[in-house]
């Protein structure tokens, strides 16, 4: 028997990538003298294009970090006969980049990765059983926004969707929020759809480098996101207007990811240039050391139900705010701060010196997050279980 399991995510930053890797890692782990397994990524055109495919890995080193790190769990890298693939050149880039001759031939598990966002889906047919992930379904509930609205995406998003709802023996959500919301738009599949929380990776403590680059010496909060619109940045610098119209100094805010610089007009209007540290795209490692000496990471995202920089803080004992779209497991969410995305007061606190704001204590939230992986590995194992014995 043949069972596929799809992770449909585009893989292109590092909070993706490593969402990635870590369902891999509790797959492989549960997936141990089972049967043969394929697991399907698609990497996307904004990866794998004809023309760049060099830059775009050493653009997004953490791509060869999914692989390289995987190694070590027996994957056997299969390439598809796709006329991208066909080109000899970028052959050759694959191989040299994940190191392909070295991986051992004709194991239990396979990892396909898709250089064409629909092609995928030629492969429904190729295995018995799949198991479909759905990480969030931002295409319907945030349509409007730029990002969600191109001419093809939404068509595409929603192919995958349907197509993954329909097809899939199992399928696999991060929160009960979004199971919720699955259910009420696919009623049918609501005894298919198991509850396997998002993860950060185990071992962030050894990434998190503090270097003179990035150890800030004043106060500051961070929010590591590229500047999508759904990020919601607007109502954090709303947030600092607030406290300069007090009359007070606001507590620095340092923004990591790509396209930060869009933000300068909007800085200068607002009069917030001097308390805004626009830092672009760091090494993952420098994100994890700003994160880990923030006096709070904020995520006002409009995109939930999970996103990881909440929980590699928690993992520091960096105390978090988020936005009323996230929807973690319960004993999680417990340890965030929920406020409204779109008022600006509600996060203005966070902004204010004056205010001290009390870490956590890492060990016990380490524990909490090593027993849900356990979790997590015996979900995964139940799940691959009951569809092989059928």
């Amino acid at each position: 028997m043949r069972l596929g399991i799809l992770l449909s995510k585009h893989p292109n930053k590092d909070g993706a990538s490593n969402a990635i890797k870590q369902k891999l890692f509790e797959i492989t782990e549960a997936s141990s003298n089972r049967e043969l397994i394929v697991i399907f990524i698609s990497f996307g055109r904004q990866i794998l294009g004809t023309k760049s495919i060099q830059s775009n890995f050493d653009r997004y080193p953490s791509l060869d970090l999914s692989i390289g790190l995987l190694r070590a769990k027996f994957l056997r890298f299969l390439h598809s006969d796709h006329s991208i693939l066909s080109n000899y050149r970028v052959i050759k880039s694959l191989r040299k980049r994940f190191c392909i001759q070295n991986l051992i031939p004709g194991e239990k598990i396979e990892l396909l990765l898709s250089p064409m966002p629909s092609q995928f889906l030629s492969w429904f047919n190729s295995v018995n059983h799949i198991i479909g992930t759905v990480w969030d379904i931002g295409h319907i509930e945030l349509r409007n926004l730029s990002e969600f609205s191109s001419k093809d995406y939404p068509s595409y998003r929603n192919k995958i969707l349907f197509e993954t709802m329909e097809k899939s023996t199992t399928l696999v959500t991060e929160s009960n929020y979004l199971k919720e919301k699955l259910t009420k738009l696919f009623p049918a599949t609501e005894r298919r759809i198991e509850v396997i929380p998002l993860l950060p990776l185990s071992n962030l403590s050894k990434v998190s480098v503090r270097d003179q680059n990035t150890v800030l010496r004043e106060p500051y909060v961070i929010y590591p996101a590229a500047s999508w619109t759904h990020k919601n940045h607007k109502v954090l610098f709303e947030a600092m207007q607030i406290q300069i119209e007090k009359g007070l100094e606001p507590r620095l805010l340092v923004l990591t990811g790509e396209g930060s610089d869009s933000f300068q007009v909007k800085i200068r209007e607002l009069g917030i240039e001097k308390y805004v540290r626009l830092m672009g795209r760091v090494q993952y490692e420098h994100t994890m050391g700003l994160i880990d000496g923030a006096d709070v990471l904020l995520m006002p995202s409009h995109l939930g139900p999970t996103n990881l920089p909440p929980l590699e803080a928690l993992h520091f004992g960096t105390p978090v705010a988020v936005s009323d779209s996230h929807h973690f497991d319960p004993r999680i969410q417990e340890l965030l701060m929920i406020r409204k995305s779109d008022v600006p007061e509600d996060w203005e606190e966070f902004f204010d010196r004056r205010i001290l704001i009390q870490r956590i204590n890492p060990t016990p939230t380490r524990l909490l997050l090593e027993r849900i992986r356990k979790e997590n590995v015996e979900k995964w194992r139940q799940v691959i279980d009951k569809i092989l014995v059928q």
